[in-house]
């Protein structure tokens, strides 16, 4: 990530029209990983102004303390970043539940 090559990021970015959701998608909590330099360098250096954030709560701990609740938490990241887990009998999607609900 450091140092941001801008000029390869530029021309990714490019190829999706100025409207498109910009995600940054993290295992670990908001205030750990790379998601604040990330943040930063898009809105200051790159002129972009809203980022979605896709991730963990802030958290004062990198893990969650529960095998059952990390595995929840991990498949609901991933269920946010690219989609429902595929239904392999059906061919289709499987509808989650959030991890919270």
């Amino acid at each position: 990530l450091y140092p941001l090559h801008h000029d390869m990021l530029s021309s990714i970015l490019a190829r999706y029209p100025k409207s498109a959701e910009i995600v940054w998608a993290q295992e670990e909590p908001r205030n750990a990983g790379a998601y604040h330099f990330m943040d930063d360098s898009l809105r200051n250096d790159m002129g972009i102004d809203k980022i979605t954030f896709i991730g963990r709560e802030t958290s004062a701990s990198p893990a969650v303390g529960s095998k059952h609740a990390h595995k929840q938490q991990q498949e609901q990241l991933l269920t946010e970043a690219i989609g429902a887990l595929p239904d392999t009998k059906t061919g289709g999607a499987k509808a989650k539940q959030p991890a919270h609900a």
